[in-house]
């Protein structure tokens, strides 16, 4: 009777441990899920400002060549080639050099709000804990 006991506390000790494991797995799920729907809010959220920005920079880029020319041409020199087409160049190459840069900034806030490869969620943690107390419980009750 005393072996039957045992054997119902080993069982007992079996499905509590699964119970846990289960549970931990299911929490693990459940946090992924939470971390993965923030992550689209944010990039969808940066992807609204660079969108935004982008289209600030295209009309600011615009206004100031046209306000160029209309200084060119005002002066006498000519709104169109000349020097008038290279302010406008040099101007259009700043502006590409600004969006590479926000480009950059960008790519890097992605990558910032991505969850690390090396994050022990969701890995062999719980079963480590789960077996550690199995063992201790069995070592109970095997003395």
């Amino acid at each position: 009777m005393a072996q039957l006991a045992s054997v119902a506390s080993i069982a007992a000790t079996g499905i509590g441990l699964y119970t846990q494991v289960k549970q931990q797995k299911a929490q693990a799920q459940l946090a992924t899920q939470q971390v993965a729907t923030h992550n689209q809010a944010q990039e969808a959220q940066l992807m609204a400002q660079r969108v935004q920005s982008d289209q600030q920079r295209r009309s600011a880029l615009a206004r100031t060549i046209a306000a160029a020319r209309a200084r060119a041409g005002a002066s006498g020199v000519g709104s169109s080639g000349g020097s008038a087409d290279a302010i406008a160049i040099g101007l259009q190459r700043d502006a590409a050099e600004a969006q590479g840069t926000d480009d950059v900034i960008y790519q890097t806030k992605l990558a910032a709000g991505r969850r690390s490869l090396l994050d022990d969620s969701g890995n062999l943690t719980p079963y480590l804990r789960a077996a550690g107390s199995f063992g201790s419980s069995m070592r109970n009750l095997l003395s």
